[in-house]
């Protein structure tokens, strides 16, 4: 079974839980507000920016500015094409991965309980779906504006247009605004897991088909996958989910520096 059809097959073990409500009698979609308050708004970003999936990446990327690391690998990656044998096998995962992680998305939100009555259920559903369609433009936004602003030539030459990765950053609000609808799917932590496991394995590779594709650089995959992550949280957990997440990262000052801390809700 292909990894696509893999994540499809997890998700319709679900299915059932897409109308009611959660054991504490929320519903997907009944929280979206465009009101969520400053407070929200600012620990929502914070949470976001601290997120090892922000700023690892974007440190990543720093990293391969060193002895032109970025170029070195890019190079590597086309030659060789270790993943998918040809930068022309590249190009066609491109597709079937961001078709598999847009396809993973949208079911993740019909498969999220929105309520008993069908009319709940629909206006649910479209409130937190407003919410992540928002998040999806506003990161899609950034990252063509940066593209404007940097104009980096592609490795291929093809055009100025090469960081941030699009195609990353898609791929990356795609698996965020997944994994936070799986949270809120009753389903058993198992095959929570597997179709976790399963949108992150994708993800990766959907991101890395671009620079054996030769359309990126490594850090304008890295770039554009800490834009979608960050926008996709940020967004989500501000003005559509108002639990709090599942794992907590918080970062607290603490004597001569600072604390990580990792809190985990079972």
């Amino acid at each position: 079974m292909t990894a696509p059809r893999c994540i499809l097959a997890v998700l319709g073990l679900a299915l059932c839980s897409g109308c009611g409500t959660l054991p504490d009698g929320r519903r997907w979609g009944h929280e979206a507000t465009l009101r969520p308050g400053w407070p929200r708004v600012g620990q929502s970003a914070w949470r976001a920016a601290i997120d090892p999936q922000t700023w690892g990446p974007l440190a990543a990327a720093a990293l391969l500015q060193i002895d032109n690391a970025d170029h070195e690998i890019s190079d590597w990656a086309i030659e060789h094409a270790p993943l998918f044998g040809s930068p022309e096998e590249a190009e066609d995962a491109v597709g079937w991965t961001g078709q598999a992680l847009d396809t993973a998305w949208y079911a993740s939100m019909l498969l999220a309980p929105g309520g008993e009555t069908a009319g709940e259920w629909t206006l649910n559903k479209l409130r937190g779906a407003a919410v992540e369609f928002g998040a999806v433009g506003v990161a899609g936004f950034t990252v063509d504006t940066l593209k404007e602003e940097v104009g980096r030539t592609r490795p291929n030459q093809e055009n100025k247009r090469s960081f941030p990765s699009n195609h990353a950053q898609r791929s990356a609000v795609d698996v965020t605004l997944a994994a936070r609808n799986l949270d809120a799917t009753p389903m058993p932590p198992a095959v929570r897991w597997t179709a976790k496991t399963g949108l992150y394995g994708v993800g990766a590779v959907s991101a890395w088909s671009r620079v054996e594709a030769a359309g990126h650089y490594p850090s304008d995959v890295l770039a554009g996958w800490a834009i979608g992550h960050f926008w996709g949280a940020f967004l989500h957990d501000a003005f559509l989910w108002r639990g709090e997440p599942p794992v907590l990262i918080e970062l607290a000052p603490a004597p001569g520096g600072a604390s990580l801390i990792l809190r985990a809700r079972f």
